[in-house]
């Protein structure tokens, strides 16, 4: 386990990696996701409840309270959407500081059960990460050539490969490495959409990134100029 790896400077950052950072758990090498449409309907893939199956939740709002379909595939999820109405019309009544955002509110629920597996290769993306996913695969930004993941138990996002021959692995950014900040921004807690959305920009210009090598068990930082991937 490191011992204070990183400098005073950036002492807000390490305070939160020294009772956390070790070898990333180990996942089945499946790669699940769960995206959710613009029109709201979640999608469950792979083995999130068992086997290989398929299966699709239609979630509507009337703007009272959530109106959940399915299948039939899924009894506990039809046994237990008591519990969670309940829930929903308490902060519907009950939230007094502000008012409710209940998009946020569905997708905050949903990617809480996602989370919940405690599985780096499970996800859940909104109709915003859903799209910058998409733009990032067909290659339409310029980056530094990786492909990031979430860490649920660090919080972190890291970076799950490095593209070969581009600015990444240049740099000598590996695989398992943390997103600590980018540009002077924490990213602490930041999903990979997010750190994407800032790592992103003009090809030829620079972006200086601040990573935590579990392997070396210490931080160092990079300035890494963006190319077309």
């Amino acid at each position: 386990m490191p011992n204070d790896p990183l400098d005073k400077e950036n002492q807000s950052s390490s305070k939160q990696l020294e009772d956390l950072l070790g070898p990333q758990p180990q996942s089945n090498i499946n790669s699940l996701i769960i995206l959710i449409t613009l029109v709201v309907i979640a999608l469950f893939v792979a083995g999130f409840f068992a086997g290989t199956k398929i299966a699709y939740v239609n979630i509507e709002n009337d703007g009272i309270t959530p109106n959940i379909y399915s299948d039939g595939e899924f009894d506990s999820l039809s046994n237990n959407s008591e519990l969670y109405l309940n829930i929903w019309n308490t902060v519907e009544k009950e939230y007094l500081t502000d008012k409710v955002d209940e998009e946020q509110l569905m997708y905050g629920s949903i990617r809480g059960m996602v989370d919940a597996l405690d599985d780096n290769y499970s996800k859940f993306l909104d109709p915003a990460e859903n799209e910058m996913q998409l733009n990032d695969n067909a290659g339409k930004y310029e980056g530094i050539g990786v492909y990031l993941e979430y860490n649920t138990t660090l919080g972190y996002t890291y970076i799950e490969s490095v593209i070969d021959g581009f600015p990444a692995q240049e740099a000598g950014v590996m695989s398992g490495d943390l997103v600590l900040e980018v540009d002077g921004e924490f990213m602490d807690g930041k999903r990979p959409s997010y750190v994407a959305s800032k790592i992103l920009g003009e090809d030829g210009t620079e972006v200086k990134i601040k990573f935590y090598s579990q392997t070396e068990e210490n931080a160092f930082e990079k300035v890494i100029i963006r190319k077309k991937i």
